[in-house]
């Protein structure tokens, strides 16, 4: 678990990924509202898409930057949809298997279960489908095998190559 003051953090990402940090800072300098929008919509899709780990931790590790404390807690990387059901609480009591993410999300369930996850005002309802995931968003839809998780980069690298860069 990374433990540090944000300034820190940056100041290796900095030095390590220069270009990264420069788009980072000009989305979080932006005026809040429209602005930040604009720049974020600009910004952001041009950015390098790496992990914290890549870019931060080892780099600072390697340069004995780094403190390790042992500690005595449960864990998951979260590095998927499956990972996010597995810390969720369910909907309504502990039978049942649909699992909300996010916001407050209407689910009709029948002999279902899985991960919802929308930022969609509509109902939604699962029937007849277990261990599935079902992402709702403005632009696409997801429905996924949660033991498929993984391969979701494999549909928005497909997405991309059709050329459908606006929903990723």
């Amino acid at each position: 678990m990374f433990i540090a003051r944000a300034d820190a953090l940056l100041a290796v990402m900095a030095e390590q990924a220069p270009e990264l940090h420069a788009g980072l800072r000009e989305i979080a300098d932006a005026a809040p509202g429209a602005e930040r929008e604009r720049v974020l919509a600009e910004v952001w899709p041009g950015l390098e898409k790496k992990a914290i780990d890549y870019v931060v931790a080892e780099p600072a590790a390697a340069a004995g930057r780094v403190v390790v404390i042992p500690g005595d807690f449960g864990w998951d990387d979260v590095g998927d949809f499956d990972s996010v059901a597995k810390l969720r609480q369910p909907v309504r009591g502990e039978e049942h298997g649909v699992f909300s993410v996010g916001r407050e999300v209407d689910v009709v369930d029948i002999d279902a279960s899985g991960v919802v996850m929308s930022d969609q005002d509509r109902l939604i309802a699962i029937v007849g489908l277990h261990d599935v995931v079902v992402v709702d968003t403005a632009d696409a839809l997801l429905v996924a095998a949660r033991s498929h998780a993984q391969d979701v980069k494999r549909a928005v690298a497909r997405a991309a190559e059709i050329g459908r860069e606006d929903v990723l």
